[in-house]
């Protein structure tokens, strides 16, 4: 029954990604068609992408969208540290993200600089809010819901595989496997899908808000593309092995601070669980072809990508 489960997780995984491998080309010519503007293509690509796959899961499983997406209250001692969690992530960010972009640009930059022109409340919603519900309904609800009673540290880590996987961003690899599993321990700590979605929206809503200050002292939306796409290249090497250092280092202080109110987290919803894990079948079975396909759908991704780059 828990191999079922957690082959059902896979596939849905696996679903998602071969959707997202192909829906955005079709997609993208229907909205060059119909003119849709940007933001908007963002916002029903998600819609199509995440939503409707996991209408479709519950009317097929006729399971509990309650139980599976751990629908639960979280107390406000909670939410207050969840917000903290997530300001403290912003280091990491940084610093795992100018490593990726030794290899890959920063097209995340590019596609926030691009909405830059927008009201700042139509942004957070676009790319804070939206994600923060639809990204975590099907990974840290749908996905996760399959690896019950599975060792937690593997649960996170193949659910914050997937996670990464489905953004098919070689830049966005590092941050977003190490916040799949961050997100994996937030709903576990708590039983709630609600903690994982407020980080989320505060980890990407800061992000908004700081690029869309920043855009207001570069002064324009051209600028601010313009500095994305030359990415870390535009510094002088010597410069850059010195930033990457220093948020090396400040990524590090920052984890160390994480950790502590993760265990803060963990003192008051009285989980106990993350070191005993007793209950938990040690063997249990978590790699099945769809991972396994799904793993072999994004290497090819990641090299088409770097082949594109390159070329």
């Amino acid at each position: 029954m828990r191999e079922e489960r957690v082959f059902s997780a896979n596939l849905f995984g696996m679903i998602l990604l071969i959707l997202f491998s192909i829906a955005p080309i079709i997609f993208g010519r229907v909205f060059k068609i119909l003119n849709i503007p940007r933001g908007l293509d963002i916002v029903v690509l998600q819609v199509s992408l995440l939503l409707v796959p996991t209408i479709i899961y519950f009317i097929i499983t006729k399971q509990s969208v309650k139980e599976v997406l751990r629908l639960k209250k979280i107390n406000i001692k909670s939410v207050f540290i969840i917000i903290i969690i997530g300001f403290l992530a912003q280091p990491i960010t940084v610093f795992l993200s100018l490593i990726t972009q030794f290899i890959f640009p920063n097209k995340i930059g590019m596609v926030i600089s691009q909405l830059n022109t927008m009201p700042l409340i139509l942004q957070v919603a676009i790319v804070a809010l939206t994600p923060a519900i639809l990204e975590e309904i099907t990974m840290r609800g749908i996905v996760l819901s399959g690896y019950k009673n599975v060792d937690i540290k593997k649960a996170a880590i193949i659910t914050g595989l997937f996670f990464c996987m489905i953004h098919r961003d070689g830049n966005q690899s590092l941050y977003t496997f190490a916040f799949g599993v961050l997100f994996a321990y937030l709903v576990e700590i708590t039983g709630s899908i609600f903690s994982s979605m407020i980080c989320h929206f505060t980890i990407n809503g800061s992000q908004v808000v700081l690029a869309f200050v920043s855009n207001k002292i570069i002064g324009g939306r051209a600028g601010g593309q313009e500095l994305y796409s030359k990415g870390i290249h535009s510094v002088p090497y010597t410069q850059l092995m010195v930033a990457v250092l220093v948020w090396f280092i400040i990524a590090l202080i920052f984890l160390k601070i994480l950790m502590i109110f993760m265990k803060k987290l963990i003192k008051v919803n009285k989980y106990e669980q993350i070191n005993n894990n007793n209950e938990y079948t040690k063997n249990q079975k978590v790699l099945n072809w769809p991972f396994y396909v799904s793993l072999v759908i994004y290497i090819i991704t990641i090299i088409t990508e770097i082949v594109y780059i390159y070329k």
